[in-house]
This record gives C-alpha cells, structure tokens and sequence, in this order.
C-alpha cells in the first residue's frame, strides 16, 4: 500500500498517480501558504483604507464597499472592481496591497482575523447598519 499524503492509502483504487502528485504538491503549496503573515505594506494599506472608509465620500463609500465585500460579501453586499477606476491612485494602489494579501496570504483571512473586528464593524455601522433598518422596516416591533 502507498500513502497518498492526505492521510489516508492507496490500494488499487485506479487512482492515477500523476492525479496523486498533483494532489501532493497541492497539499504542500496550501500547508506553505498558511505560515505567511501579512507584510507592513499591506497592513500599512488596511490601516488607511479603514480611516478612510470612515469619512463621507464617494470614495469612502467605495473604500467600505471593498472593505465589507472581503468581510462579508454575501452578507453586506459586493464590490465593483471598476470602482479601482473611481478613486485616487494612492487609494487603489491600497486596494491592490490587499488584493495581494488576498491572493498570496493564508486563505480564509478576513479583516477580523487580522486583528481589526473593532475597526470593521465601525465601518459596517457607517457604510450598512441604516440600510439594514430601512430594507427591515427599520422600527421595533
């Protein structure tokens, strides 16, 4: 019997082990992307994209629609893409930091595993909770 690296053998199962080396160096590429840690530019990029988003612009809108999509998209709605085109460069170039982040960093990193839940949750108050009130009906019943 041979191990195929995810714990458990393979004994004639008809798996090709071309298919089983990918697996194996899927595993090892996901196993070395959970050690990586944010860098300061990205972090320095979050930092400003949350002071930011809580001004009242148009692009701090844009700024808390980024920020809430990668917080919760189902939940607090989505973020356009084009809206890089929509804001300063220095603002889109932050964007980008943390699309990098996104990208090669930990998978399943939100904004609160990075330690700004506190930070996140103002901009959702700012940007979100009146919305949530008035699509509710927004009085108590």
């Amino acid at each position: 019997m041979e191990n195929n690296g995810v714990g458990r053998d393979v004994a004639d199962e008809g798996v090709p082990q071309d298919v089983l080396e990918v697996l194996r160096r899927e595993i090892a590429a996901g196993k070395e992307r959970e050690g990586r840690t944010m860098n300061e530019k990205q972090q320095s990029a979050i930092e400003r994209l949350l002071q930011i988003a809580e001004s009242d612009t148009g692009q701090s809108r844009r700024v808390a629609d980024f920020l809430l999509a990668w917080y919760n998209a189902g939940e607090y709605g989505g973020w356009n893409p084009a809206d890089l085109w929509a804001v300063d460069r220095a603002i889109a170039d932050d964007m980008m930091a943390v699309l990098e982040l996104l990208h090669t960093g930990p998978m399943g990193k939100y904004p609160n595993d990075w330690g700004f839940r506190k930070e996140i949750e103002s901009v959702w108050a700012r940007w979100r909770k009146g919305a949530e009130a008035s699509q509710s009906g927004g009085g108590e019943e």
